[in-house]
């Protein structure tokens, strides 16, 4: 008896490079080179995508996926990533692909897909244009109403041996991922913005309760992938605001809005919540949910399942799962959870220390937890990351929490944040970069994973638009996110740019010392050491004991080229916190620079490297402030070392 034929449905992707035979007849070793370092890059985003790749031969590569959203989400990834790529090669060189999307019946065999819908996924990529994604009419209405994609209706198309007519959609260049839709807010995927619920009980301190009801209603909406979700970082900066719903809509590219208070005295707890539409300023519903603490969990649910209904999105199956998930059981151990998130925000020992002693307890109450675990090992990573506690035990802890998460859930957001930070912490760029990058797979939106993975690229000498432009569409208003703007710019040559996206920081967020301090570093770097000096005076002045003051004393002296004065500025506080941050260890080498004392500005910039900053175009040519480095043997044996890191780094 023959064996039993396996069938199953699948979304699959077919992508093919465009004039493959012309590249090869122009350089095959060139060409060779790039595809192979292009399917490495497409491999890995189907993975990320929760794909797989089926067969990779000649010019082709073809991928299967669960849903049809999981291989539009990475085709459009994939088209966004390698247009990327390609701007570093000459216009004769770059490898361009088209993509088709089909999702259909497939018969397998082995590792091997065939059938139909291999054939039309094919005939798609032919409609497709250079650097384009064409999708079939099943897939255009598995994800029409789930992301803020546009489409463009090419009708009914005749395909080669395929004898019924395939509709096709072609994807819009206006609307790639990371950009905003031509309306004031996206359209196809709704978006909506959690405002923070007012605390109305009769105790102040019963604050953190609301922040935390705000924040973990955030949570649930950002695990549906079909909607937008302000996150809760942007959310917070509109606490106390009194600006009307249809201005808070355009300012956060919204067209929905949550808001509502909570009175808690006690065990009683009163919620009340509305939705309205930020647009035409019209309230949606409105409701009143009367309980007791025990009752928190089902609140949440059944206010996010209200908004899922208004907004008439489809939940998958797996949607409907994380929004009736309980991450803490206990309500005890919940309120816990909720009081530590706040002291963690504080960023200071006292508050950090808290958060440990608090998640502690939860889990003496609950058990094991990834939640908690997770939790409890940012606030160990903060002690290293806000200079608190420069002490390696802390990030073995956090990790040590991290390993917990994956025995608990493999496959947590979460978690491979918490990696991250550990590595970023300690300068180990690629596994860092790798860690944010699996976050991300798993929660596109996660705000604090694309802000660090952004810093890991740009570091490495590697474009972050992708991760840039995502931050923003999720997390506009936060103004340490300017960071990433100045950042890019600085670290590509691109100075006068930077001053102006670090000019903008400073005037939003101008009570951070470090947009002062980085707005120093920018305007010395435009050749405007006066201004950068005055900026740097101000903030040593206002803040003579912190290490921002301290760094802007030492940078002080340093401009002026004030030889005995900036080795007096060079604090034990100032060189233990350079040990530690690739940024003090940078601002040192230059310093030192400056003054003339070579050999220790080299000691400092293979501190810097050392802490993940490996940018060689940065060092080798860009930086004004390291020219008189540039001639010195050791500089040279330095910048050997940082180009083979920086060339080894993968994306």
């Amino acid at each position: 008896m023959p064996p039993e034929v396996e069938r199953r449905l699948v979304a699959i992707l077919s992508a093919d490079v465009v004039g493959y035979g012309r590249l090869m007849a122009a350089d095959e070793q060139a060409t060779v080179r790039t595809i192979t370092a292009y399917r490495n890059e497409i491999s890995n985003l189907v993975g990320d995508h929760r794909g797989r790749v089926v067969d990779a031969t000649g010019d082709n590569e073809l991928a299967e996926f669960p849903t049809a959203l999981d291989a539009v989400e990475c085709a459009v990834e994939i088209q966004k990533v390698l247009k990327v790529r390609n701007e570093g090669l000459t216009e004769k060189r770059r490898m361009v692909f088209c993509i088709g999307v089909h999702m259909g019946d497939v018969t397998v065999e082995g590792e091997r897909i065939y059938g139909d819908g291999v054939n039309i996924a094919a005939r798609l990529e032919a409609l497709s244009e250079a650097g384009g994604v064409c999708v079939s009419g099943a897939v255009h209405e598995q994800v029409r109403r789930r992301t803020s994609l546009q489409w463009n209706d090419l009708g009914e198309q005749s395909v080669k041996n395929i004898p019924d007519t395939i509709r096709v959609f072609r994807l819009l260049d206006e609307a790639p991922v990371g950009a905003k839709a031509t309306s004031t807010v996206e359209s196809d995927r709704p978006s909506i913005a959690v405002l923070p619920f007012a605390n109305m009980s009769p105790d102040p301190d019963n604050e953190y309760f609301s922040d935390g009801l705000t924040e973990e209603i955030i949570a649930d909406l950002s695990k549906i992938r079909a909607v937008r979700v302000i996150s809760r970082t942007s959310i917070m900066q509109l606490k106390g605001s009194d600006k009307d719903v249809r201005t808070i809509g355009r300012q956060l590219n919204v067209r929905f809005l949550l808001e509502g208070s909570v009175r808690k005295a006690g065990n009683s707890l009163r919620i009340t919540a509305q939705l309205i539409d930020a647009e035409d300023d019209v309230h949606l519903w409105a409701e009143k949910y009367d309980g007791t603490l025990d009752d928190v969990f089902d609140i949440q649910e059944r206010v996010s399942r209200e908004i899922v209904d208004s907004l008439e999105i489809e939940l998958t199956p797996h949607d409907d799962r994380q929004i009736a998930a309980r991450p803490i059981s206990d309500t005890r151990a919940y309120e816990y959870y909720l009081r530590a998130k706040h002291e963690i925000s504080s960023f200071t020992e006292e508050g950090l220390g808290r958060a440990v002693d608090l998640l502690l307890r939860a889990l003496e109450v609950v058990g094991e937890n990834p939640l908690l675990y997770s939790a409890l090992g940012i606030a160990y990573c903060q002690h290293v990351l806000s200079h608190v506690k420069l002490e390696e035990q802390y990030l073995r802890k956090a990790e040590e929490c991290a390993g917990q998460v994956f025995q608990l859930a493999h496959e947590s957001a979460e978690g491979h944040y918490l990696l991250g930070l550990t590595w970023f912490a300690r300068g180990e760029a690629q596994k860092a970069g790798d860690a944010f990058k699996r976050a991300l797979a798993l929660d596109p939106d996660h705000a604090d994973a694309l802000l660090y993975r952004s810093g890991v690229l740009l570091n490495a000498g590697r474009e972050a638009t992708v991760e840039v432009e995502r931050l923003f569409r999720i997390d506009p208003l936060t103004p340490f996110n300017q960071i990433a703007l100045v950042w890019g710019h600085l670290v590509q040559g691109r100075f006068s740019e930077a001053l102006d996206a670090c000019r903008h920081w400073s005037q939003i967020d101008a009570d951070n010392p470090l947009a002062s301090l980085v707005l120093g570093d920018v305007l010395a770097r435009n050749g405007r050491g006066n201004d950068a000096r005055k900026v740097l005076e101000r903030l040593a002045r206002g803040q003579p004991q912190t290490i921002y003051g301290q760094r802007a004393r030492f940078l002080v002296h340093a401009l002026t080229r004030e030889r005995d004065e900036t080795l007096e500025a060079v604090t034990p506080a100032l060189t233990e916190s350079a040990r530690w941050d690739f940024q003090t260890s940078w601002e040192l080498a230059t310093g030192f620079a400056l003054i003339n004392e070579k050999e220790e500005a080299l000691v400092w910039l293979e501190c810097a490297m050392r802490r993940g900053f490996i940018n060689y175009p940065f060092f080798s040519k860009h930086d004004p402030l390291l020219e008189n480095l540039r001639e010195e043997k050791g500089f040279l044996r330095l910048m050997e070392e940082v180009k083979t890191r920086w060339e080894s780094f993968e994306v």
